[in-house]
């Protein structure tokens, strides 16, 4: 099983690939099946691309990947939950630079 810094490291070429601004891991995740990522898609918009991406990260992970757009989320529970229960592990980088 990858570490954090492995994971985050072999996912940024395909985040920044597909222009994702920036993803979070579940560390709460009930599922034993899959990983769960949820994400601030930033240029990522068509599905077409999005299945792409998350083929990419399932061949990368070697197994089921369930990701969700945190902009699509419009249950303010349900996000405070996944806020409460994940780290982030990409941030593209020229997000940074506005700071």
């Amino acid at each position: 099983m990858m570490n954090m810094e492995d994971i985050s490291a072999s996912i940024r070429p395909i985040a920044e690939r597909y222009g994702v601004d920036r993803i979070y891991m579940s560390t709460g995740s009930r599922a034993e099946d899959r990983i769960e990522l949820s994400m601030d898609s930033g240029k990522l918009v068509s599905m077409r691309d999005i299945f792409e991406f998350t083929d990419e990260l399932e061949d990368l992970f070697g197994t089921k990947v369930r990701i969700i757009d945190r902009e699509s989320v419009r249950n303010k529970e349900l996000f405070q939950s996944m806020m409460d229960n994940e780290i982030l592990i990409y941030e593209w980088e020229g997000l940074r630079e506005g700071d």
